[in-house]
This record gives C-alpha cells, structure tokens and sequence, in this order.
C-alpha cells in the first residue's frame, strides 16, 4: 500500500480528540487536557487508561440515568447549588 505525503496518519490520541473538538473549553482545562494527552503518548498502557477514561467521562449522563430520571435536571441542581456556594 502506497501512501502520498499528504496522507497522514492518525495520532495515538486522535479517537480521544475528535469527540472534543466542538467543546468549549477554559484556558486552565484545555491545558489540562493537552497535558494528559501528552502524558498519553508516553506509553502504550498510559494511552489505554487515557482512552478508557475520556470513553467513560463521555459517557457520564448514560450513566446518570441508572440513578435519575432527568440527568439534566441533576446537572442543574449541581450548578445551582455551586453557584449559592460561590456566591458565599
């Protein structure tokens, strides 16, 4: 199989990325996020644990609705209750 010097391909990391792409992100969390990925080009078991844990972090309202029945509404009681904290 021949390849052209435009092909390229896909980064270890790339399946992580792609999902987050449309995310509005803080400068403090997208330098987090950059971190970790670079942590996750370290090493075969570190870039497993990396992808296994983005999948499930994406998976949080599926998750959510075993215990609830609207997950967005838990998720705006938590905001809620974050900013009545700040707000103090």
């Amino acid at each position: 199989m021949s390849h052209n010097a435009n092909d390229t391909a896909p980064g270890p990391t790339s399946s992580i990325v792609q999902p987050l792409q449309d995310v509005s992100l803080s400068l403090l969390t997208r330098i987090l996020f950059l971190s970790i990925l670079r942590i996750a080009r370290t090493c075969h078991a570190v870039r497993l644990a990396v992808r296994d844990y983005f999948s499930w972090m994406s998976d949080v309202d599926e998750r959510l609705s075993q215990f609830f029945n609207d997950p967005l509404a838990f998720w705006s009681l938590q905001a809620l209750s974050r900013s009545k904290t700040v707000e103090h």
